[in-house]
Formats: structure tokens, C-alpha cells, sequence
């Protein structure tokens, strides 16, 4: 099982779906190692990361979109999402962006 590096970036975000966002993902992965919430343009930008492995059935791929799906359904509306995934085991990345069009996709299978 590789181990990886996640890191979670979130915008906008009220200063309750800060809460909110945090609460989904603490519930559907972990609580992060590290946390940052950034002003910007009358909002905030959370990012949350953490070394860990993912489980032995899950791809970074559906890891990316299963805790996206839990995060828009805790906050109730869509937000955009980007997740990397550093394995630390072998030096690869993956990068995730959830935008307007993958929120409808995903929302829509639930």
C-alpha cells in the first residue's frame, strides 16, 4: 500500500462552510495534519492536507470524487475543489479539479 502525500484546496467559502467542509472531510477521510484558511475577495480558501494511504480498493481518482461528492453534499451547493496526491513511495502526482461541470457530473450519479 503506497503512502501519499493529500492536499485539499476549497474556494469560496463562508466562515461556516469552513466548519462544514472541515466536519465532511474529517468524516470521509481523516482529520488534516495541516489546515490554512486564507481571505480572499470576501471569502476564504481552506486547505487541508495529510500523509496517509488510501485504502487497498481506491484509486486517487475515486478517492478524489468520493470526498469531493461528501464535501458539496455537506455544504448543500458547489465550491470548487482541486485535490494532489503525492505517493511518496514512488515520486508520482495526480492533480484534481472539480469544477461547475464535474459538480453537476458527480451530484447528479448520487
Amino acid at each position: 500500500m503506497n503512502s501519499y502525500r493529500i492536499t485539499l484546496t476549497l474556494a469560496p467559502l463562508s466562515e461556516l462552510e469552513c466548519h462544514r467542509a472541515l466536519d465532511a472531510i474529517r468524516q470521509y477521510w481523516m482529520r488534516p495534519e495541516q489546515l490554512s484558511r486564507k481571505p480572499w475577495q470576501g471569502a476564504f480558501i481552506l486547505t487541508a492536507s495529510s500523509e496517509a494511504n488510501l485504502p487497498a480498493f481506491e484509486t486517487e481518482s475515486l478517492f478524489a470524487k468520493r470526498l469531493s461528492s461528501a464535501i458539496w453534499r455537506r455544504l448543500g451547493r458547489y465550491v470548487k475543489i482541486t485535490v494532489d496526491c503525492v505517493c511518496i513511495d514512488d515520486d508520482t502526482s495526480s492533480h484534481f479539479l472539480f469544477d461547475e461541470t464535474r459538480y453537476r457530473e458527480l451530484m447528479t450519479l448520487r
